[in-house]
C-alpha cells in the first residue's frame, strides 16, 4: 500500500493502493470550541494521526499537531460564530500520509446569558511525555488558583489537584497510568482549558 503523501507504504498480500488519506466526516461544536471526528478506515496502516487548522477567512493553516492514534480531536479558544478549515494526516514510522480533504466546521454564536471567552490558554510539554510534563498556563490574572484533572478515554480520571497557582508551570508524574492519549483539563471556577498529551512509557 502507497499513500498520497509518498512516505507511508504497508504490504499485504500483494496489494497495493495509492492515495491513501484519512477521511474527516463529522464535528461537534460550542461557542468557543470544536470536535472533529475522522474514520478508522486505517487502523493497523499508520501509528497515528496529526491535525492542523486555520479559520476560513485565514489563508494558510497553522502547524501540524500530533494527536495521537484516536479519531477525534478538540480544539478550544476559538472565536464565536467563525467558521474553521481542518485537516487530517497519517503518520507512520517512514512519514505521513496524505492530508484529508479540507473540512469547515463552524462554532456557535455565543448567547447573552454565555460567559465572556478568556483570553488565558494552557499548553503541555514536553508532548509526548514519558510520564512527567508540564502545564504552562498564560493569560491569568496573577494569583489565579485552578483545579487540574488527567482524564484517559474512557472518561477516568487519573489525577487531579485543586488550587494550584497559575503563576507559575505545574509539573505533573503520572508514574501508575499506562501509555495512551490523555486529556488535561483545567478549570479556573468560569472557563474551562482543555489540552492533549500523549504517554509513551
Amino acid at each position: 500500500m502507497y499513500d498520497a503523501g509518498g512516505a507511508c507504504s504497508f504490504k499485504t498480500a500483494g496489494i497495493k493502493i495509492a492515495k491513501l488519506k484519512p477521511l474527516v466526516t463529522t464535528c461537534t461544536k460550542t461557542s468557543s470550541s470544536i470536535t472533529i471526528f475522522w474514520s478508522n478506515s486505517l487502523t493497523g496502516l499508520v501509528t497515528g494521526y496529526q491535525v492542523h487548522f486555520k479559520k476560513s477567512s485565514d489563508n494558510s493553516y497553522g502547524s501540524w499537531i500530533t494527536v495521537g492514534n484516536v479519531t477525534s480531536y478538540l480544539t478550544t479558544g476559538l472565536l464565536s460564530n467563525t467558521s474553521y478549515d481542518f485537516q487530517v494526516r497519517g503518520t507512520c514510522a517512514s512519514g505521513n500520509t496524505g492530508a484529508s480533504t479540507k473540512f469547515t466546521c463552524s462554532t456557535n454564536a455565543r448567547l447573552g446569558n454565555e460567559v465572556e471567552e478568556s483570553s488565558a490558554a494552557i499548553s503541555t510539554y514536553p508532548n509526548p511525555s514519558t510520564g512527567s510534563f508540564n502545564v504552562a498556563m498564560n493569560g491569568f490574572e496573577l494569583g489565579t488558583v485552578v483545579t487540574i484533572k488527567v482524564i484517559n478515554t474512557l472518561g477516568q480520571i487519573v489525577y487531579s489537584a485543586e488550587k494550584v497557582s497559575t503563576d507559575a508551570d505545574a509539573l505533573i508524574a503520572l508514574d501508575n497510568v499506562t501509555t495512551g492519549v490523555y486529556s488535561v483539563e483545567v478549570n479556573d471556577g468560569t472557563h474551562r482549558f482543555v489540552e492533549s498529551i500523549i504517554l509513551n512509557k
